[in-house]
Order: C-alpha cells, then structure tokens, then sequence
C-alpha cells in the first residue's frame, strides 16, 4: 500500500520515519510562532486586512500539521515500541524533539491567548463606544428640535424708549 509522506507530500512505500515527522513537525511549528509574532505587530498597529491575510497563512501551516498528527498518533498509540527499536543517539533525538515541539506549542498557544485577550478587549471598547454612539444622536436630535423654535419670552428694552 503507498502511503503519503507528510513531510515531503510525495507517495511513498516506506512509512514515514518518526524522527523526520517530529523534525517536520518542528519546522512547522517554528513557521507558526514566526507567524504568530508576525501576528501580535499587525494587532498592535490595528491592521485588520493584514491580520486576515496572516491568518490564512497560519491555516496553510496548520493544514500541514494534520497528516503529521495524524501519522504521529500511531507512533504515541505504542510508545515504548516505537521507541525500542531506537539507536540510543536516535532515542535521544526523540526526546528533544518532543520536548522542543511540546515547548514551541506551549509558546504558541500562549501567544494566540495574549492576542486574544487584547482583541476581546478592543471589541468590548468598541461596543462600549457604539453604545454612546445613539445618545449622542438624541441629544443632538433634542437640540435640534428646539434651537429652530421661536422664543417664548421677547426682549422689550428696546422696543419701549
């Protein structure tokens, strides 16, 4: 049976190896943080349309993650027996790679959190600016209405020498 090859995207006969996911899987990850702190200056300056654009490009990276996750979970599903037939050297490649991608996601997540937060903020400070927005229109409405009436009281000093 030909399998895909997630790092490469090229049928393949032999299943991938786990050392090139977890390095495929670093390399992407490394894309998304770049992208994330690309991320965090465009909802600094308030640029929306770049903001979106950016966002498209995080789901072409995450979309390449899914086949890696995807081949990953056979490998996690027996743990120990994908690791035994490790050299040690590659057993310890193993290792950092875990812990660098489980660190780098930490990172990540944190971030889009942060981001988050900031632009629930700014939506909250938005609608709370939206919500003055109709009083503003009575008031302006109310004096409208009467600046064009005529007075009630006439000034007679004038009239009366």
């Amino acid at each position: 049976m030909t399998q895909v090859n997630p790092q490469t995207t090229e049928a393949s006969d032999a299943p991938p190896s786990l050392i090139g996911l977890l390095e495929r899987q670093r390399s992407l990850y490394a894309t998304l943080r770049t992208l994330g702190v690309e991320q965090r200056k465009l909802i600094t300056q308030n640029n929306a349309e770049s903001l979106l654009t950016l966002l498209g490009r995080r789901q072409e990276v995450i979309d390449q993650l899914t086949p890696i996750d995807t081949a990953l979970k056979t490998f996690r599903a027996d743990w120990t027996g994908s690791c035994a037939g490790l050299r040690d050297e590659e057993r310890e490649r193993v290792d950092v790679l875990v812990r660098e991608n489980r660190e780098t996601l930490t990172a990540i997540m944190n971030m889009d959190r942060e981001d988050s937060d900031v632009l629930a903020r700014r939506k909250q400070q938005v609608g709370a600016e939206l919500a003055v927005v109709p009083t503003h229109r009575q008031v302006h409405a109310a004096y409208g209405a009467t600046s064009g009436a005529a007075s009630r009281y006439v000034d007679r000093t004038d009239s009366q020498t």
